[in-house]
């Protein structure tokens, strides 16, 4: 397994966080991962890019939301930034075959299965979050050696998805209704 990550240098009071992680994995799971780190979105990126057609393609990301942490942003700037950057990565977050690369998404303090980015991300294809006191290393291995599906996270989310609202930054009434007739009945005498 080779696993992408995008975690701040922050050590734990274990030491480096990566470190940590490989070793409980390999402790729990007797299993050996190869591994890169990442240290900014565009990097992430980057490396999705350069090793998809190739034997070093990543199978997992771990990504922690204080990665590139602005500490003058206030919290919106930060969801807005956190959920750009999730965009842009699951677009290309996947394998040669098509198939999506999972990622673990490291939230801070502050979330909960309450907080609206949450059903956001998961539109987005994050199906991994861990918040609060679910953000252990055992966790995280879990993860990475199970990551959860779509049916999965909706039930651990209690995401409805008749609740969802798709929202478009284009203005609704680009032109007005008038305007609408006018065009489909110029089409409707001019066409037949």
């Amino acid at each position: 397994m080779r696993i992408l990550f995008a975690v701040s240098n922050s050590e734990n009071d274990n030491g480096d966080i990566v470190d940590v992680i490989l070793n409980e994995y390999q402790k729990t799971y007797k299993k050996i991962i190869s591994y890169k780190r990442a240290f900014y979105y565009n990097a992430i990126l980057d490396e999705i890019r350069d090793t998809r057609n190739t034997e070093n393609a990543f199978d997992l990301i771990i990504i922690s939301e204080d990665l590139e942490k602005n500490v003058s942003d206030s919290y919106e700037a930060e969801d807005l930034n956190l959920y750009n950057h999730m965009d842009e990565i699951t677009d290309e977050a996947y394998k040669d075959d098509g198939t999506s690369i999972p990622i673990i998404l490291l939230c801070s303090d502050r979330r909960s299965e309450r907080d609206p980015i949450i059903s956001k991300l998961f539109v987005l294809g994050v199906y991994n979050i861990l918040l609060g006191k679910e953000r252990t290393i055992q966790n995280v291995c879990s993860l990475i050696e199970s990551p959860r599906n779509k049916k999965m996270a909706k039930i651990l989310y209690n995401i409805d998805p008749a609740a969802l609202k798709y929202t478009s930054s284009i203005k609704n009434n680009i032109i007005s209704d008038k305007e609408l007739i006018s065009i489909l009945k110029y089409f409707n005498i001019n066409v037949m």
